[in-house]
């Protein structure tokens, strides 16, 4: 049964929006890439987290959405943005 399989997690949080707040400085990169955008209808998503970096530390993970970033709306934005 589900409720025993060792992956099993019924914390509804986990899939609650949150706030990650990285600071970038000049000439340093994220640490993750993104896919999606209003071509995809899907939105824009978290595609690659980099190992070790702000992104990594911060919590970000692979499917992640990304809703917004300095008040832009990000949920009918185009990648090229």
């Amino acid at each position: 049964q589900r409720v025993y399989h060792p992956d099993y997690n019924n914390e509804l949080t986990q899939f609650l929006p949150r706030t990650v707040v990285l600071k970038k400085p000049p000439g340093a990169q994220l640490g993750f890439n993104i896919r999606g955008g209003k071509a995809s209808q899907l939105g824009i998503f978290i595609s690659k987290v980099i190992p070790d970096s702000d992104a990594h530390r911060a919590g970000l993970q692979e499917g992640d959405q990304v809703l917004s970033v300095n008040d832009v709306d990000f949920q009918d934005i185009e990648h090229s943005k």
